[in-house]
């Protein structure tokens, strides 16, 4: 914690000799950390059924991102997005979304790859969201959908906290 109080590692100094130094930074360097939240609303479901995902994209070490932010979610054969991933989407659900920044990367053949390289300010968050159908044939259980920050993705520093997974209980009709 800098002499101010604040955790933005400056000390004020006073030099009497040959004049003032007014600030010193002494190696502490803040690197941003993102997590992310995943979101299926509805979570319960029976036989084929269209549902929305969320992902909140969060920096939480109060550092603007750097660089391009990507977030994978593995493909399914029980689950896809239903139509187009709609980049002109800004509300969903009563959900203020970000997709006008981010895009969707379909070559992968076991993921879903959305990326940007719009910045995510200090403390801020990003929010992409969809519609998708989930079928589960003629099967009943649990399943987990998951999401994942890539390592480094916009300067991100900590990988304990990239990912999140939100369990659907799924029914046969």
């Amino acid at each position: 914690v800098g002499s101010d109080g604040s955790p933005d590692g400056l000390l004020q100094l006073s030099v009497a000799a040959a004049g003032d130094i007014t600030q010193a930074r002494f190696g502490i360097v803040r690197l941003p950390d993102l997590t992310v939240n995943l979101t299926a609303s509805i979570n319960v479901m029976g036989g084929a059924t269209p549902f929305c995902i969320y992902l909140k994209i969060s920096e939480l070490n109060m550092v603007n991102t750097a660089g391009t932010i990507r977030v994978i979610m593995p493909k399914d054969s029980r689950w896809t997005i239903d139509g187009d991933f709609d980049t002109s989407l800004t509300l969903l659900e009563n959900f203020t979304l970000n997709n006008p920044d981010w895009s969707l990367d379909l070559s992968n053949d076991n993921y879903y790859i959305f990326s940007t390289d719009a910045s995510i300010s200090a403390g801020e968050f990003h929010m992409v969201g969809f519609r998708a159908m989930y079928n589960p044939g003629h099967a009943k259980g649990v399943y987990s959908i998951t999401s994942q920050i890539v390592p480094g993705s916009g300067g991100d520093f900590s990988g304990s906290n990239n990912s999140d997974s939100e369990k659907i209980d799924y029914f046969n009709k």
